[in-house]
């Protein structure tokens, strides 16, 4: 498992792709949710596309996007 100093490093060097497969390699349960973090290319999709994702998800589970943002220390950018 990534310590969180692990994890705090990935985020900073900019390297969101190796962290997320980092994350999947130790989370087989994961592997579902990298087609919808992919683009076309194998990169990750555009800030847009995931907060349109992310928004999607909250809505076919009828949670609210910006209260479980809040809940878990997350702030959506607008």
């Amino acid at each position: 498992m990534m310590n969180p100093m692990q994890f705090i490093q990935l985020m900073r060097g900019g390297n969101p792709m190796q962290m997320l497969m980092n994350m999947v390699s130790q989370n087989p349960n994961l592997k579902n949710v990298m087609p919808l973090v992919q683009n076309q290319n194998g990169g990750l999709k555009s800030e847009t596309d995931l907060k349109q994702v992310y928004e999607n998800l909250c809505k076919t589970r009828g949670v609210d996007p910006v209260q479980f943002a809040r809940q878990n220390g997350v702030n959506l950018p607008g």
